[in-house]
């Protein structure tokens, strides 16, 4: 994992340790719709990947490229990065960022919800001080990954 500390930026490494340790190693259930699984990387989804034999390195180029890169999680900061990049992989990007999205305007923030991390979404005051100075009322219907 030497040659993955270098490669890639710290706040990334820590999400996808947190997925990795949460997606956990190869599983193949034929009740899961994604077929075989490893590391949280489904057979349906990547129909190429030697998913059985897939290694944690390749598995965190994938979350890297596809995912971190790809959906902009990098425009965000720490905690709130972890936990979307996290929800992302369990439920899918642009529903993810659609939950952040909420979180925000339940916290007073204008922002549309439109699964896109794009300025509007990225722009302050996000980062802690929106989700942090919710009130009670607005914080119950935030999902709970921004706790």
């Amino acid at each position: 994992m030497s040659q993955t500390i270098q490669k890639y930026d710290p706040v990334f490494l820590e999400a996808v340790t947190r997925v990795l340790a949460d997606e956990g190693g190869y599983v193949c259930n034929p009740a899961d719709p994604g077929g075989e699984t490893n590391f949280g990387i489904s057979k349906r989804s990547y129909p190429d990947v030697d998913v059985k034999n897939l290694t944690r390195d390749q598995a965190v180029d994938i979350y890297w490229n596809d995912w971190w890169l790809k959906f902009c999680f990098y425009r965000l900061r720490g905690d709130v990065a972890i936990k979307v990049f996290n929800l992302a992989v369990v439920m899918g990007a642009p529903h993810a960022v659609r939950c952040l999205q909420r979180a925000l305007r339940a916290c007073g923030a204008s922002r549309t919800e439109d699964g896109e991390l794009g300025t509007p979404t990225t722009r302050p005051p996000i980062h802690g001080r929106t989700l942090t100075r919710c009130s009670p009322r607005s914080a119950a219907r935030r999902p709970d990954i921004f706790e």
